[in-house]
C-alpha cells in the first residue's frame, strides 16, 4: 500500500508509556505511519495527568482542557483526525468539545473503539445515549476490533459507519519457521510451562488459574503483567504458597518473546467486563502457543471458527485444570491443531497490515 505523504493526520490518543493495550497500539501505529512517511501531529491523553490508573476526575477534566488547546492549535493544519476515545461516561463527555472542533473545521474524524467499555457506558447510562449516537453518527468512520463487536455496536447505537480492524502482533512476535522444531520440543517438555500475560486482577481469571495449577508438579506457571493494589496481598500469598508459580513483573518485548517461546500454553480465563481482543493473546497465538481461554466474543473472533472448541473454558479452577490436563496428556495433538493456521495468523495480525487498514479508514 502507498500512503499519502501530503495528508497530515492528527492523532488524539492515549500514548503514555505504551505499557497497556490501548497506549501500546497507539504508539506502534504512530511509529509505523511515521516510518511510512505519513506526516503526524499528536495529542497524548496522558499529558498533563489526563489518563492512567488512580487519576482523579478533577485532574482528568483539567487535562482535557489543557490538551484541547494543543489540539486546537493543530486542527487547521491536518487533513483528518484519529481518536482513541475515552469510553467511560465522563471520558466520552469530556471529548465532545473535540468532536465539535472537528465538525466546525470540517475535519473528518475516526473513532478507534478499543474494547467493550463504550457498549457498557451506553447500556448503563441513559442520559449519555443521545451524545454517543450523535458523535458516532457524525464520525467519518468508527473502528471495532472484531466483527461481533461491530455488529453489537451497530445494532445498539442504530447509526454510524463501522469498520473492523483487529489488533496486531509485533514482527518479532511471529514464530520463525526455522524455530518450529524447537517449539515442538517445548510443547512436549515436562513440566509443561503455562504463561499468563495480563493485568493481575480477579476478573481476568488469574486466581482461578493459580488454584488450578498451584502445587501441581506437572505444570510451571509464569505470570507477567501489572499487579493492581487491591490484588497484591492475595497474589503475594499465592506466590509464597506455590513454588511452581513465578511472577516476572512487567516484561519488555525481548522478555515477552522469550517467555512465549518457552511456553507451551498461554492461558487467559478472563471474564473482564470490557475484554475485547487482548494483544497478548494475539502475540501468544503468533508464537505458536496452545491458547486456553474463555469464549468471549473478541477472543472467539480472534482464534477463528476452526479453533478447537474444547480449549475454551469457563472462569472456574476445576474446569481450567481439566482442560490443562487434557493438553498435558496429549500435547502434540493440540499443537498440530493450532499450528496448522500459524502462517494465516502471521498475515492477519501483522503490524503493517494493521496500520494500513486503520489508515484506509482514517484517510480515504
Amino acid at each position: 500500500m502507498s500512503y499519502d505523504n501530503t495528508k497530515k493526520i492528527l492523532m488524539i490518543a492515549a500514548f503514555g508509556r505504551g505499557d497497556d493495550g490501548m497506549s501500546f497500539a497507539s504508539c506502534k501505529l504512530r511509529d509505523e505511519w511515521q516510518a511510512s512517511g505519513v506526516p503526524i501531529l499528536s495529542v497524548d491523553f496522558f499529558e498533563n495527568g489526563g489518563s492512567g490508573v488512580g487519576v482523579s476526575a478533577k485532574d482528568k477534566i483539567q487535562a482535557t482542557f489543557k490538551n484541547k488547546r494543543l489540539a486546537k492549535a493543530y486542527i487547521k493544519d491536518c487533513g483528518a483526525v484519529y481518536f482513541t476515545p475515552k469510553l467511560s461516561p465522563l471520558g466520552f463527555i469530556s471529548l465532545i468539545s473535540y468532536y465539535k472542533m472537528c465538525l466546525k473545521h470540517n475535519k473528518p474524524y475516526t473513532l478507534h473503539i478499543h474494547g467493550r467499555a463504550l457498549i457498557d457506558t451506553y447500556k448503563n447510562n441513559k442520559w449519555i445515549r443521545g451524545y454517543i449516537r450523535k458523535y458516532i453518527d457524525a464520525a467519518h468512520s468508527n473502528i471495532a476490533l472484531t466483527s461481533r463487536l461491530k455488529e453489537e455496536m451497530h445494532e445498539l447505537f442504530g447509526c454510524g459507519k463501522f469498520e473492523v480492524v483487529g489488533n496486531f502482533a509485533q514482527d518479532e512476535m511471529m514464530l520463525n519457521p526455522e524455530a518450529l522444531p524447537e517449539k515442538k520440543e517445548i510443547i512436549n517438555k515436562k513440566p509443561m510451562q503455562i504463561c499468563y500475560m495480563s493485568n493481575v486482577i480477579e476478573s481476568k481469571g488469574i486466581f482461578e488459574l493459580i488454584e488450578a495449577v498451584g502445587g501441581d508438579e506437572r505444570f510451571s506457571l509464569k505470570v507477567a503483567g501489572r499487579v493492581f493494589t487491591d490484588e497484591k496481598k492475595r497474589f503475594d500469598k499465592y506466590l509464597d504458597t506455590y513454588k511452581n508459580i513465578e511472577y516476572l513483573g512487567f516484561v519488555t518485548s525481548d522478555e515477552k518473546k522469550k517467555l512465549l517461546m518457552e511456553s507451551a500454553v498461554f492461558c487467559l480465563p478472563t471474564r473482564y467486563p470490557t475484554e475485547a481482543q487482548p494483544i497478548s493473546l494475539i502475540e501468544a497465538l503468533c508464537m505458536g502457543c496452545v491458547i486456553v481461554a474463555t469464549d468471549l466474543p473478541g477472543i472467539v473472533d480472534t482464534l477463528g471458527e476452526s479453533y478447537p472448541k474444547e480449549l475454551f473454558v469457563e472462569k472456574a479452577a476445576k474446569e481450567i485444570k481439566n482442560v490443562l490436563e487434557m493438553v498435558y496428556n496429549n500435547p502434540e495433538n493440540f499443537y498440530k491443531k493450532v499450528s496448522v493456521n500459524l502462517s494465516d495468523y502471521h498475515k492477519d495480525f501483522s503490524l503493517s497490515k494493521f496500520a494500513e487498514k486503520i489508515y484506509e479508514c482514517v484517510a480515504r
